[in-house]
């Protein structure tokens, strides 16, 4: 019987010399295995589970093919900081308002941003500047997308093509819907497609700096977009 066992001792012995060394060490149970076997994001080495990530990702963080990113919760706000750059177009809604083409800087932190840039219409150039409040929400977790509600309180102020030297001055509130779509961990893109803004202050001023507050409402349908770096 002991003869009959030979040959099959013997292949066994074959192939496993012929497995290379992590192979046999995962078949004899020695240190180079893990058990329970690693999950996504880890390798097993000397029968420890290690990150692909070195060093390791620090808290609220997870690895990602190699590189940290936060870790999404679904229904929790995702506040980061963040530099962008924005192109607009506002669009007049009543009479007393004109179409506009606009460039925002954005600077952003976890709550508040600063936006500040020119805009330009037919008659009017001005330099507007908002304080803008901002909660980023992000529905699925599953997706780096999130939606923004918005409010800003801003001034603005407008040399006038009048001929006369004019300026204007405008107080305004707008309220707007955003969204965000983080394509690196470092960049995101900016949409927005619902903004209202309501300029509830409207002075004007000659050559001779009469100021005088003019009795209009102007409102604008305001559409951005743009690029955002986040760190």
């Amino acid at each position: 019987m002991s003869a009959g066992r030979s040959p099959s001792i013997i292949a066994l012995a074959v192939a496993l010399a012929l497995l290379p060394v992590e192979a046999r060490s995962e078949v004899d149970g020695e240190p180079g295995s893990c058990d329970p076997p690693c999950r996504s994001e880890h390798l097993c080495k000397k029968g420890v589970c290690v990150s692909l990530c070195n060093p390791p990702c620090p808290a609220g963080q997870r690895c990602v093919k190699g590189d940290c990113e936060p870790i999404p919760h679904a229904g929790s706000p995702q506040r980061r900081s963040h530099v962008g750059v924005l192109g607009a177009y506002n669009a007049a809604l009543n009479g007393s308002a004109q179409n506009t083409g606009e460039v925002r800087l954005e600077l952003g932190g976890p709550y508040v941003s600063l936006q500040i840039g020119p805009a330009f219409g037919d008659t009017v150039t001005t330099l507007r500047s908002a304080i803008l409040g901002h909660i980023p929400f992000q529905p699925l977790d599953s997706w780096p997308f999130y939606l923004e509600p918005t409010i800003s309180l801003g001034y603005a102020f407008g040399w006038l093509d009048d001929g006369l030297e004019g300026h204007q001055q405008d107080i305004f509130i707008a309220l707007g819907l955003r969204l965000r779509y983080d394509v690196h961990p470092r960049l995101a893109v900016l949409l927005e497609l619902l903004g209202l803004q309501i300029d509830f202050v409207r002075l004007y001023s000659n050559r001779d700096r009469d100021v005088q507050r003019l009795d209009v409402v102007p409102v604008t349908w305001n559409l951005a977009v743009g690029l955002a770096f986040l760190y």
